[in-house]
């Protein structure tokens, strides 16, 4: 029997198999380890899978967000320049101004001026009015600063009123405010910002806008 036995050993290690894998192989099938992954080597594979989705869904909103107030920036800046670079051509070019406190008109007077790209041909002059208004023109539309020309025809009394301009949306602008510059035949524009989605901070915003051609005597 042991003649037997010492043959088995030589045997098993004449095809390399190790002391501890030549137990393994004479033991029951039952009574071998089955090898894969424990419970704790399941569960911290899980947690640091967990932790990388976390970790790329914050750096996802992250980049959305970013690219919210990006664009919402781009908006406002395109806004503004264009509601600006309108009434400060408009302002230079005044010959009268004036403004309503009540109803926060600022309306500007262009006399002798025979054209402009809003009237139609014949008129005498025409004004201007910048206000804003909470909802739009008849009650309805949107809120914001609007501009609105008024056409005088030559032989008529009455200014022809064009449909107003939107120039700032009510979700850009919230409000819109003008005082005069004594002695410098210009003006101060104050527009408060704000953003209804809270991608931006609310800010007011404050310039100076000057006449060139109206003479003190002309300032209302």
């Amino acid at each position: 029997m042991q003649k037997f036995l010492m043959w088995d050993i030589l045997m098993m290690k004449k095809r390399n198999f190790s002391f501890r894998e030549s137990q393994e192989a004479l033991l029951p099938v039952r009574y071998i380890r089955e090898k894969g992954f424990s419970l704790i080597e399941l569960m911290v594979a899980l947690v640091v899978g967990l932790l990388i989705i976390l970790a790329a869904t914050q750096l996802f909103i992250s980049i959305n967000r970013l690219d919210d107030r990006v664009r919402a920036s781009a908006d406002r800046q395109e806004s503004l320049r264009y509601f600006y670079d309108s009434l400060v051509f408009d302002v230079r070019n005044a010959t009268s101004l004036s403004y309503n406190s009540d109803s926060q008109e600022l309306i500007l007077q262009f006399a002798g001026f025979t054209s402009s790209s809003e009237c139609a041909g014949g008129s005498s002059g025409y004004s201007k009015v910048y206000h804003y208004m909470d909802a739009g023109p008849s009650g309805g539309g949107d809120s914001g600063i609007y501009a609105e020309t008024l056409c005088l025809l030559v032989g008529s009394e009455e200014d022809v009123s064009v449909d107003p301009e939107l120039l700032v949306s009510g979700e850009i602008a919230s409000s819109l405010s003008f005082s005069f510059l004594p002695g410098l035949y210009g003006l101060r524009v104050v527009l408060s910002l704000t953003d209804p989605q809270g991608r931006l901070p609310d800010e007011e915003l404050t310039f100076y806008v000057a006449n060139r051609n109206v003479g003190a005597n002309k300032w209302e």
